[in-house]
């Protein structure tokens, strides 16, 4: 029987480093959503940043369907049979309800979140193209990514929620104490 994690959060709160701490110490294969659309970006030529990633989605998602990206993810699931997999970067609302679907009570949602000027100044050290170089510009693409993916309705499936504010080893110790409540480890 598989189990499934779900990561989902805005920009900055840290889902990837959740993702690979879980991937590292608990064995879960990590799948990463936005790999998907950076591979595609790569084919088609174009630098990754935000708003060519974000033409990407709209590209396949109006020519295939609002699930293509999230199915794709469940096929690589399946077809490699795995056991425990962790699906990085979920942000529409068929990101979070056909997983849901699939896995029924195999699947755990977990929403990281963290204070915006501490997610902004996370952005800025990543160095990203198209990453926000001021704060204003930081709420700016952060408004713009929450109408686009409807992400209040899209987090507000998430079965727990843990605040990134602090440092790594406590951010780790509240990721840890959540699987183990969950069963998920």
């Amino acid at each position: 029987m598989v189990k499934v994690i779900g990561i989902l959060g805005p920009m900055g709160s840290g889902k990837t480093t959740a993702a690979k701490y879980i991937q590292n110490k608990f064995g879960y294969t990590l799948i990463t959503m936005g790999d998907l659309v950076r591979k595609l970006a790569a084919a088609e030529g174009l630098p990754p940043t935000r708003e060519n990633l974000q033409k990407i989605q709209k590209i396949y998602t109006s020519k295939y369907g609002d699930t293509y990206f999230i199915n794709e993810v469940i096929h690589e699931i399946r077809e490699k049979k795995l056991e425990k997999a962790i699906i990085d970067g979920m942000r529409r609302v068929c990101d979070v309800t056909v997983p849901l679907e699939e896995f029924k009570n195999n699947i755990l949602l977990i929403l990281i979140d963290a204070d915006p000027k501490i997610r902004f100044e996370r952005i800025k050290k990543r160095g990203r193209p198209g990453a926000p170089k001021t704060f204003e510009e930081f709420k700016k693409q952060e408004k713009k990514e929450f109408e686009l993916f409807n992400f209040e309705k899209s987090f507000s499936y998430a079965h727990v929620t843990i605040e990134n504010n602090s440092d790594l080893d406590d951010f780790y110790r509240r990721v840890e104490e959540t699987l183990k409540r969950y069963n998920f480890t």
